[in-house]
């Protein structure tokens, strides 16, 4: 990501997807962004949302190389988090998914944490 998108003051929808992008920058001038779309990225962690978290309420970063949760707290107004085909291993990283209290779609499927499961058999029955 580039310090350059800060000057894009009022995106409200901000799409990087397929750009071999390996971190997420802060970017305080984006005030107005509700959607965020970094999948099919080599992100590895969830971090430079402290700045958008007070805004940001969607977040798609599917196919990265995320392990942890960390850094997904200061979204407080997130509806959906889409973090399907990253490197998720352990099923306690959801608590960290718990203080954000609009949440109301999470997409995990084909995370290391799933096993040899697909995404019909974990399907709500």
């Amino acid at each position: 990501m580039d310090d350059s998108l800060n000057t894009l003051e009022n995106c409200e929808k901000l799409s990087l997807a397929s750009n071999n992008i390996e971190r997420i920058i802060n970017l305080p001038k984006l005030r107005q962004l509700k959607i965020l779309s970094i999948g099919r990225n080599n992100i590895k962690r969830l971090q430079g949302l402290e700045e958008i978290g007070s805004t940001l309420e969607e977040l798609w970063v599917s196919y990265n190389n995320i392990e942890k949760l960390d850094g997904i707290g200061p979204c407080h107004k997130l509806i959906m988090f889409f973090c399907s085909h990253n490197r998720l291993k352990n099923w306690d990283e959801l608590a960290k998914l718990a203080p954000l209290s609009e949440l109301k779609s999470v997409l995990l499927v084909g995370n290391i944490m799933y096993g040899d499961r697909d995404s019909e058999d974990c399907a709500p029955q």
